[in-house]
C-alpha cells in the first residue's frame, strides 16, 4: 500500500470511530467513571432486513429526560448499513440501549458496561411500538395537565392534556414510569414494573398526585396524629427530626416502641419525610398501610421487628430507597421483584428465617452493602459476583458451605464477615481470599464435622 493511500485508510478509520463515539456523556449522570468501554449489537427490522440508520440513545437506568429541554435530543449513534451499532467509550455502569426508527420501530437493551471492556450484544429485532395511557388527577379529582409523564433509561416524554390524560410510547419491555407535575404543590409519582409488549396498547391506572403538608404545622399535627392513634403520649419532637434549612420534619425515628404499632393513611402527607425508623420490638406486630409508597423523598427505611413473614409489597414502588433495613422478623424469602429497587445502596436483613437469595440480586447494580446476618442461607448466588460495587458482605451465622468464586475478582469487596457457617472445605485460593478481607478467626467459628 501507498503512504498516501495508507494515511487516507487510518484518517476514514479515525472519523468512522469518531462519528460512532458516544455523543452525550453528560446524559449518564454525575459520578460514573469514564473508560473504553465497547457496546456491539447487530439490528434488523421484522422482516429481517438490516435495521440501518436507526437512532441509538445510551442512558443509565436511574436517568430521566429534563422536563423542558432546551435544546433538540441528538442520538448517541446510527446503525450502519448491516444494522449495527457500535458505542464506544460510553460511561460504565447499568444502562438501557435504546434503539429507534421512524418512530414507529423501536428497541429496548438492558446492559451492564464494564471499563476497558468489549460488549458484544446478541443480535436483536425492532418491534412495533407499544403505548400505555392513563390519566393524572390531584386528591380533589382535578384533572393535572401539563404533567411530564417519563420512562427512567430512556428518552421518552409525554405529557398530560388538559384534562390529564396522557399516552407515552414505549418499546416493548417492563419499566419505571415518573409522574413529573410543573407545579410544586403537587408531589411526583413513580410507577414501577410497568410491562408492555411489542405494539400493545396498555390502560394503567388513575394516577393520583399528592399535596400533602406545605409547613412544619401540618407535619407536626400528622405525626402527634400518628402517635395518639397508637397510644404514644410522648411529644413529636421526642420522635422527629427537623431540617434547619427548610424546618419541615425530614427523619420520623419510632424507636424503642417496645409495643405494637399502625401506620395510618395519612403518613403520605409527610411529603419533606427522608428517613422513617420504626422498631416494635420483636413479639410486637407492625401494620404497614400502602400509602408509605406515596413518600417520594423517603430515601432510608428501618423496620425491626414487627412480626413481618414476607417482604411488604408495597416496597416494589419505593425505588428512590438508598438504605432497606428489615431486621429481627421471619421473613423466609426475598422477592424476586427487589431488583425494582435499583437504588439501594445498603440492604440489611439480619435476623429473619431466609433460605435462599434470588438471582435477581445480582442487578442491583449500586448495592455496596449486603447484611444476610442469623439467617439460614445454604448457599449464595453467583449472580453476587455481578455486583461491582459491593464493599461490604455479611453473611455470618448462617449455613453456607461455600461462596461465589467470582467474589474473588471484585476489587472494591474488601470487608466479608463469614463467621458460624460451614466454610470447612473450600479451594486453599478462598482461603487465602477470606484470610484477607474476613475476620481474623473467621476458621475458627466454622461448624465442622
Amino acid at each position: 500500500m501507498k503512504r498516501t493511500d495508507l494515511f487516507l485508510f487510518v484518517l476514514l478509520c479515525g472519523i468512522c470511530i469518531a462519528l460512532l463515539t458516544c455523543t452525550n456523556p453528560s446524559a449518564a449522570g454525575d459520578g460514573s467513571e469514564i473508560g473504553n468501554a465497547r457496546v456491539l449489537c447487530s439490528v434488523y427490522m421484522p422482516d429481517g432486513t438490516p435495521a440501518s440508520g436507526a437512532e441509538v440513545f445510551i442512558r443509565p437506568i436511574d436517568y430521566l429526560p429534563d422536563v423542558m429541554p432546551t435544546d433538540s435530543i441528538l442520538p448517541d449513534a446510527v446503525t450502519n448499513a448491516d444494522g449495527l451499532l457500535s458505542i464506544e467509550r460510553a460511561d460504565t455502569g447499568r444502562f438501557f440501549i435504546e434503539v429507534r426508527r421512524e418512530d414507529a420501530y423501536s428497541l429496548a437493551v438492558l446492559c451492564t458496561l464494564i471499563l476497558d471492556s468489549q460488549q458484544v450484544l446478541p443480535s436483536d429485532t425492532l418491534h412495533p411500538l407499544a403505548a400505555v395511557s392513563g390519566a393524572v388527577f390531584d386528591e380533589s379529582s382535578a384533572a393535572v395537565p401539563s404533567c411530564a409523564v417519563q420512562a427512567y433509561g430512556l428518552e421518552k416524554t409525554a405529557r398530560t392534556n388538559q384534562s390529564g390524560f396522557y399516552s407515552l410510547k414505549l418499546p416493548k419491555g417492563k419499566f419505571s414510569l415518573m409522574m413529573r407535575p410543573v407545579t410544586s404543590e403537587l408531589e411526583s409519582r413513580l410507577l414501577s414494573g410497568v410491562t408492555v409488549g411489542a405494539g400493545e396498547h396498555k390502560t394503567l391506572d388513575t394516577v393520583v398526585l399528592i399535596r400533602g403538608c406545605q409547613d412544619f404545622a401540618c407535619d407536626s399535627a400528622r405525626v402527634r396524629e400518628l402517635l395518639d392513634s397508637n397510644g404514644i403520649s410522648a411529644p413529636v419532637s421526642l420522635y422527629s427530626t427537623t431540617s434547619e434549612k427548610s424546618g419541615r420534619i425530614i427523619r420520623l425515628e419510632l424507636e424503642k416502641l417496645n409495643q405494637s404499632f399502625t401506620v395510618l393513611p395519612s403518613i403520605k402527607d409527610l411529603q419533606k419525610l427522608q428517613a422513617l425508623t420504626m422498631e416494635t420490638g420483636v413479639n410486637n406486630s407492625l401494620i404497614l398501610h400502602e400509602n408509605i409508597a406515596l413518600l417520594s423523598n423517603l430515601t432510608q427505611l428501618h423496620i425491626s421487628g414487627g412480626m413481618l413473614d414476607s417482604f411488604p409489597t408495597i416496597l416494589a414502588n419505593m425505588s428512590n430507597l438508598l438504605n432497606l433495613k428489615i431486621t429481627n422478623n421471619n421473613l423466609t424469602s426475598i422477592p424476586h421483584w427487589l431488583d425494582t429497587l435499583r437504588n439501594v445502596q445498603w440492604l440489611n436483613l439480619d435476623r429473619n428465617e431466609i433460605s435462599a437469595v434470588p438471582a435477581e440480586i445480582g442487578d442491583m447494580q449500586t448495592l455496596s452493602r449486603l447484611h444476610i446476618v442469623g439467617n439460614m442461607l445454604s448457599a449464595l448466588p453467583d449472580e453476587l459476583t455481578n455486583l461491582t460495587s459491593l464493599s461490604r458482605l455479611s453473611v455470618e451465622g448462617n449455613h453456607l458451605s461455600s461462596l461465589p468464586r467470582g467474589l474473588m475478582q471484585n476489587q472494591n469487596l474488601d470487608h466479608v464477615t463469614v463467621r458460624d457457617n460451614r466454610l470447612c472445605t473450600l479451594p486453599s485460593e478462598m482461603v487465602d481470599w477470606l484470610n484477607s478481607v474476613a475476620e481474623t478467626d473467621w476458621q475458627e467459628t466454622q461448624v465442622c464435622p
